[in-house]
């Protein structure tokens, strides 16, 4: 369907493409930390010893090296660079897991957080999407929480993929409510007709993984097309999610997409489709 796969893998794996031809090589959380560089370039925090309880000047394990006399930004009268600048980048793991791809993340003020939602291939089985919540800890690394499965159906078999995340304000000792959307094929018992899913979520802590709030609901609802690479954003009340539909393809042209959308209600009702 609809240029999302290019293979299959057991009875209905998937290779799906969309974001992954970006972001799809590892689940990386790459930090950038911009300080003013003083008599050294050294970064921050690692002067004097450093806060990490490495030596003076040394760049501790997981931490490149530092790129210093960056010329950044302007001058008070707007006339050209302010001076040397010292970036470091973090580079770190978020999961334990190989074979990730299609990631989304999003920034949790309540709760000083990122919730991360990625794709990824088990052994032996069929694409499957999880969720985590990224606490940054003082000294700039991340800290993942464990996983939790957003679509943790086993029966029919199918594969799930191309997830993204909103986040709505939370309510008084709620937590974050956010909902995640994703392509699935269950309705083809995983040969690839795709339909777009939804299962809201709530993000209590920062050290914990989001919790599932209710089971998978088509957004879609369109059995004999294929529909894929959804988004979805929180519009002050609601969420709205739109995708790629190809409900269209051979009618007007033989290759014809077009972009569909609907209001997604906080409980999860649906307002109408609407064609983009």
């Amino acid at each position: 369907m609809g240029g999302v796969r290019d293979g299959h893998r057991g009875s209905g794996r998937l290779l799906w493409r969309g974001r992954s031809a970006a972001l799809g090589i590892a689940a990386l959380l790459v930090l950038a930390v911009l300080a003013p560089a003083c008599d050294s370039a050294t970064p921050r925090g690692m002067r004097d010893g450093g806060s990490d309880g490495s030596a003076d000047g040394a760049v501790p394990p997981g931490i490149d090296a530092p790129v210093s006399g960056v010329d950044v930004g302007p001058t008070a009268d707007g006339g050209g660079p302010v001076g040397p600048l010292t970036l470091v980048t973090r580079d770190v793991p978020i999961t334990p897991v190989g074979s990730v791809r299609v990631l989304d993340v999003v920034y949790d003020d309540t709760n000083d957080a990122y919730v991360v939602v990625y794709t990824w291939v088990p052994p032996a089985s069929e694409f499957r999407t999880e969720a985590r919540t990224i606490r940054v800890n003082a000294t700039g690394t991340p800290v993942p929480s464990a996983a939790v499965t957003i679509d943790p159906l086993a029966s029919p078999l199918h594969n799930s993929a191309d997830p993204a995340i909103a986040l709505a304000p939370s309510s008084a000792g709620a937590g974050s409510a956010g909902l995640v959307v994703f392509s699935d094929d269950r309705l083809g018992a995983g040969s690839g007709q795709l339909e777009i899913y939804g299962q809201r979520i709530v993000v209590a802590s920062a050290d914990a993984p989001p919790a599932l709030d209710g089971a998978p609901f088509r957004i879609s609802n369109v059995d004999v097309t294929g529909e894929a690479l959804p988004a979805v954003a929180w519009t002050g009340a609601a969420y709205f999610v739109a995708w790629a539909d190809d409900r269209e393809r051979g009618v007007r042209h033989e290759d014809a997409r077009v972009v569909y959308g609907r209001v997604v209600d906080p409980d999860g009702t649906l307002g109408a489709e609407l064609r983009l």
